[in-house]
């Protein structure tokens, strides 16, 4: 018998346990802890759940699975149901099967599923039909299959979370018989140099201090231990996960389990978590991503995964080009030494890594993370220098895998100019300076990346951006808030108004606004001379005045820079093209890692 995937319970004060299971709780009582279920005769309850349903169409298309059974713990009389739900324009029942089951004492049941269809999921529902009813748990399993074990090298990358990492590893080393309990090794890069490597090593668990290079130099110094220990431990493949992530066993022992059954022509996939939000734990931020010239589309975003059609529909799958480090599974193999990340240091790493490896990319319901809001994360020196200069240097790289065409002079140029102005327009002069220089360093070549110094580089991008000011004082005359303004709705007459007037831009102002980022549009900023930008979140916030010298010298260095870009934007994009083999290869991180 070979464990696919173990029934889940909430965790003690878990309050979203439409997500694991729905019926009647008002009579029945669950103890998380001892994971049981005490049924009052009459209760139904069903499993047909984000982390409790089974991804039979995936499981069908991408491993070499035939036969799905269900085997239950439980004590007294139940009626047990199999079933199948298939997403058309409304989710469809079937059930495939119904048993009255009778246990004086807790007994194991097995069930064997008989699918109606290749699509849609497998689960299964409990009627209570005595008041000594008890369910303790169970799990989705198969046939013995004879098929090497997978044995993953968990690679975290970590700067002064030591908490998380300690949270993480407490998951891994929770790590059950029927999955991964002793397939797992985990490599905990470094790059703060703060954790304690004696208190977080044992051993299975590796503590590498690491220059502060960014996710990049923190990920590829976790795969070249990994790498080194490839053999001795028959590590077969490589799950990357950030460090400011909450997750549970499960997800990785349902991994596991995938990875292992997959078909010959499907072993080269990757297999990526789904991102939830820690705020709102049944919301899904993504599963998987799209990447193309202006965007970053994160796919199925705003489920709601207590409900079960959102549950159905995030079983179809889209387009994805684009699986994410906080949790991302892939073969670790020799290949992978002269396939490792591209120093990007801050933003797109994993995007272009993702690009590269262009084997199938999947994603499986209950595979998952829970992560904050990244409006609580933002900041101006990532997204204005190394958001832009990053996706250009992905662009060079990967033209052919974004809508549009090709990657030309003249789309460079429309997108800076554009990143620039929506700036200009809402007084973000520096953040228009940091747009221009990440322009500019990009046309540098990968040359210039490989040899630049990762943690001087981001001091000398940080001391551009704006001073942070507590929102609690009072700005210059600004009356403190608890939140920002929320802005005016704009109506035809107003925009056309706007038009003719250049936004106001050549006309004095005489307005002061209080907003978040999130509002940062030029239609705000009509006739204002001074804005507050408030992040609610962190409570912080910086003042930004109009200056037409400002605007006018962040103007003159972008027409420079389009100057520049007609001179060496093709032998720009030629180097990164001729030269990248050698800056993701072995070889080269261990230079710079300084490990050879």
């Amino acid at each position: 018998m070979l464990i696919l995937q173990e029934i889940q319970f909430p965790a003690i004060g878990d309050l979203h346990i439409d997500m694991y299971m729905r019926g009647d709780f008002k009579k029945s009582r669950l103890d998380s802890a001892g994971k049981l279920l005490f049924a009052s005769q009459g209760d139904s309850i069903s499993f047909d759940t984000y982390f409790n349903s089974f991804s039979y169409e995936k499981w069908r298309k991408y491993t070499v699975l035939e036969v799905v059974s269900l085997e239950l713990r439980l004590r007294g009389t139940f009626e047990v149901a199999l079933v199948q739900w298939v997403l058309g324009d409304e989710p469809e029942r079937f059930v495939l099967r119904g048993e009255k089951v009778y246990a004086d004492a807790f007994t194991k049941k097995v069930f064997a599923f008989e699918p109606l269809y290749e699509r849609g999921v497998l689960a299964f529902e409990l009627k209570a039909l005595s008041e000594d009813a008890v369910f303790c748990g169970g799990a989705y399993i198969t046939n013995k299959i004879d098929l090497p074990p997978v044995n993953i090298a968990v690679c975290i990358c970590t700067f002064r979370r030591e908490a998380f990492v300690k949270r993480a590893i407490a998951e891994l080393e929770s790590l059950q018989d029927g999955g991964l309990k002793d397939h797992w090794r985990c490599y905990v890069a470094d790059n703060g140099r703060t954790l304690d490597a004696g208190a977080f090593s044992s051993e299975r668990v590796r503590v590498l201090p690491n220059m502060n290079g960014g996710g990049s130099a923190g990920f590829a110094r976790a795969m070249l231990a990994a790498l080194d220990d490839r053999e001795k431990y028959g590590l077969t493949h490589c799950l990357l996960m950030d460090d400011d992530v909450v997750f549970t066993r499960y997800a990785v022992e349902r991994a596991g389990a995938f990875l292992r059954l997959l078909k010959d022509e499907c072993r080269g996939a990757t297999l990526g978590g789904a991102m939830l939000l820690l705020g709102k734990p049944d919301v899904q931020w993504e599963a998987g991503a799209r990447m193309d010239m202006n965007e970053l589309t994160p796919l199925k975003s705003g489920y709601r995964l207590s409900s079960l059609t959102d549950v159905l529909k995030n079983e179809l799958e889209e387009s994805v080009n684009y699986l994410a480090w906080y949790f991302c599974c892939f073969p670790l193999n020799d290949e992978l030494r002269k396939n490792l990340p591209l120093p990007l240091f801050f933003q797109y790493d994993d995007v272009e890594f993702s690009l590269r490896n262009r084997a199938w990319r999947i994603t499986l319901n209950g595979v998952c993370v829970w992560h904050e809001s990244f409006d609580k994360k933002r900041s101006i020196t990532k997204d204005c220098y190394y958001g832009i200069r990053n996706r250009l240097i992905t662009l060079a790289l990967h033209p052919e895998a974004f809508r549009g065409g090709a990657f030309s002079k003249t789309r460079l140029k429309i997108f800076l100019f554009i990143k620039t102005a929506f700036r200009l327009l809402t007084y973000r002069y520096k953040d228009a300076e940091l747009v221009v220089r990440a322009g500019e360093d990009f046309l540098r070549g990968i040359d210039w990346l490989a040899s630049v110094e990762p943690e001087a580089l981001n001091r000398e991008i940080a001391d551009v951006t704006e001073p942070l000011l507590d929102i609690k004082t009072p700005l210059a005359g600004f009356e403190p808030r608890k939140s920002p303004q929320k802005p005016p709705s704009e109506n035809k007459f107003r925009r056309l108004l706007r038009f003719c007037l250049f936004n106001g831009v050549f006309f004095p102002a005489w307005r002061e606004i209080i907003l978040s980022e999130e509002d940062a549009r030029s239609r705000n900023f009509f006739f204002v001379r001074r804005a507050v930008f408030f992040n609610p979140w962190t409570r912080k916030g910086y003042v930004a005045e109009k200056s037409l010298r400002r605007m006018f010298k962040a103007l003159a260095r972008l027409l420079r820079l389009f100057g520049a870009i007609d001179k060496s934007f093709t032998p720009a994009v030629k180097q990164y093209r001729e030269r990248f083999p050698t800056v993701v290869s072995e070889g080269f991180w261990r230079r710079f890692l300084r490990l050879s």
